[in-house]
This record gives C-alpha cells, sequence and structure tokens, in this order.
C-alpha cells in the first residue's frame, strides 16, 4: 500500500422512531424525556459508535414519530455489539415501558446497499 494512501471504512447510520403510549400531549412529552435521557446517558459508552442524535417532536400531529435516534457506528459489527451492550439492553428496557411502535433504518453511508451484511443482521431489541 502507498503512503499516501486512504483507508476508507464504512459508517453505519442506525435511524429508529419511536411512537409512545399517551393520551394527552403531557404524558407524551414525559415520555419523551425519559427516553431522551435514557438515550443520551449511551454517548461515549459505547465502542465503536461515533455519534448520537436524539430528537423530539415538537408539533402535536399524530402522523409523526415522538422520538428519533440516529447514530453512526464504525461498521456492521459495530452496530451488532452496540445491540447486546448493557448500558444499550438497559435504555431499551426503558424504551419498552413506553413505546407503542417502532421504526428502524440500518445503512452504510454512501452506498448503494440499504441492507446489512447476511452475517451481521441484527435482532430487534426495542
Amino acid at each position: 500500500m502507498r503512503a499516501d494512501s486512504v483507508i476508507v471504512r464504512p459508517m453505519i447510520k442506525h435511524v429508529v422512531i419511536w411512537k409512545l403510549r399517551g393520551t394527552s400531549i403531557e404524558e407524551k412529552r414525559e415520555q419523551a424525556a425519559r427516553v431522551r435521557v435514557a438515550l443520551e446517558d449511551l454517548r461515549g459508552k459505547i465502542p465503536g459508535m461515533s455519534s448520537l442524535e436524539v430528537g423530539v417532536r415538537p408539533a402535536t400531529d399524530e402522523q409523526l414519530g415522538d422520538v428519533v435516534l440516529i447514530s453512526t457506528h464504525d461498521d456492521w459489527a459495530a452496530l451488532k455489539a452496540y445491540q447486546v451492550h448493557p448500558a444499550h439492553v438497559e435504555a431499551a428496557r426503558v424504551i419498552a415501558t413506553v413505546r407503542i411502535e417502532r421504526r428502524v433504518l440500518d445503512f452504510e453511508v454512501g452506498s448503494a446497499e440499504t441492507l446489512p451484511p447476511e452475517s451481521t443482521a441484527l435482532p430487534s431489541r426495542f
């Protein structure tokens, strides 16, 4: 390999959107705050996770999700390790108590391939 060669590693984006239980916007906001704290507590604790963003919907439109997580992982193996990391398992436990719906999209940044390689298919956690 030449000295000026750059090795480009794939980065994996993990996007999760949740709808939360609740009969009022106040109840959903309270639950969203709990979810946000649980997710933001993952920051800096999981090897191979290079970024984490959490968004909470400001509007009352029921068509929208209530909370979104966008995280970046070094590769598919790092995403798989994240799924079983104890900090993630604890966040999943908290979220499972308040969610009614979950949607996930994992993809390799800059790749036309949108699904993980079969050998790294990930289990559903929360």
